[in-house]
């Protein structure tokens, strides 16, 4: 008799809060702008069903410093048609574009990168940044804008769903007219573009710092995953490079006395991209971060290492043999992109895909290390997973 009356009271609270969402929600947060300027911090929605919907029953909610309950309660007005926008800004923005293209203006609307913000029906969380009681940065100085497979409204984040462009794009509220909106577009990665090949690689001022700038150069060793040697094109000088961004594991003699798992397919990969590079006469070339120090403390250059215009730092993290130093990422490192989105935005998804995958170091266990005896097995037979070049594996 308690279970049949355990059962009932079960079914009835699911009535209730089924009654307490809207089974037919089509609205989701498109873009998300956290700004160098607080006051045009702004948020877009975008109404992907067919039929209008009337916002009375909805509202953006703000959880700010880690909090469990709304620190603010925007209720919403007005109606968004069938497939459209709605943008949402606070009262004061400073941005002519940000306040042209605002649908609806708050004085509530205050909010940092690590603050959530949830699209709530009726009280109940329908579409969610962020990750609610958490201080994680999940939007700091960024453009987050949904990728095209991912418009579907979900209370729980998953920052895959989402591209992190530059700060401030605002010649992109309620369009797509963005040029990169789809995985296929991310894991294909950034290019070199002529305009940091015009910059100079050590900034004249200083010369200790970056100037963003690529030079020429040709290959003398590869060291391990993260560090290889070249020289410019007339053997002048040579360049011991650490491979910004990225941080492989070691294999023996680069600050390990055995190595360790994953390390020597690292090097393995990385070795047949710059030799194959050497061997076939292709373009490579090392970049600054323009504003950043110029050398780690090893007195080795911090730089990106490009091939016929692809970012070998980038191929490295992509297939899974990597981790992405993210930390203390600011307007240097911020300013240094393609198409809008910096260079480590794309190393953090192909990170986040590599992990959804369990390619690589995602996996339990490297096949091309012995455990026992805690030393590499020879030689490396360990190829990337075909599967990495292919954007069907994420749908």
């Amino acid at each position: 008799m308690k279970k049949i009356i355990l059962q009932a009271l079960i079914v009835s609270m699911l009535f209730v809060l089924m009654g307490c969402s809207d089974p037919t929600n089509t609205l989701l947060i498109s873009k998300y702008y956290e700004t160098t300027d607080i006051s045009n911090n702004s948020v877009e929605l975008y109404n992907y069903g067919d039929s209008e919907v009337n916002l009375k029953n909805y509202s953006l909610e703000i959880y700010q410093n880690g909090s469990v309950s709304p620190t603010y309660t925007i209720k919403l007005s007005g109606k968004i048609l069938a497939n459209d926008y709605f943008f949402i800004t606070q009262n004061n923005a400073s941005s002519t574009d940000v306040k042209n293209k605002s649908d609806f203006e708050s004085e509530e609307l205050l909010f940092n990168g690590d603050d959530a913000v949830a699209l709530s029906y009726k009280g109940q969380v329908v579409d969610l940044l962020g990750s609610i009681g958490s201080v994680m940065d999940f939007g700091k100085d960024t453009t987050l804008i949904r990728k095209d497979s991912a418009m579907i409204a979900s209370p729980n984040f998953d920052s895959y769903n989402f591209i992190s462009y530059q700060p401030n794009l605002f010649q992109f509220i309620k369009n797509t007219d963005y040029p990169i909106s789809n995985n296929e577009l991310m894991i294909n990665g950034p290019r070199l573009t002529d305009e940091y090949r015009a910059l100079p690689f050590e900034d004249p001022n200083n010369p200790t710092l970056g100037g963003g700038g690529a030079i020429e150069v040709t290959l003398s060793s590869v060291a391990d995953g993260d560090t290889a040697s070249f020289y410019n094109l007339d053997k002048t000088k040579l360049y011991k490079v650490r491979f910004f961004f990225i941080d492989t594991k070691e294999v023996a003699g680069t600050g390990s006395a055995t190595g360790q798992p994953w390390g020597y397919p690292a090097s393995a990969f990385t070795k047949q991209i710059l030799n194959d590079a050497k061997e076939n006469n292709k373009k490579i070339e090392i970049q600054s971060i323009k504003g950043n120090s110029l050398y780690d403390g090893y007195d080795r250059y911090l730089a990106l290492v490009w091939v016929d215009g692809e970012l070998v730092n980038f191929m490295v993290v992509r297939a899974g043999l990597s981790d992405v130093n993210a930390a203390n990422i600011n307007s240097n490192l911020i300013s240094m992109a393609y198409q809008g989105i910096p260079y480590h935005s794309f190393l953090q998804n192909a990170w986040e895909r590599a992990n959804k995958n369990q390619w690589g170091l995602h996996t339990p266990d490297d096949p091309n290390w012995d455990y026992n005896n805690s030393k590499p097995i020879l030689p490396i037979s360990t190829i990337p997973d075909p599967r990495l070049y292919d954007p069907q594996i994420d749908e």
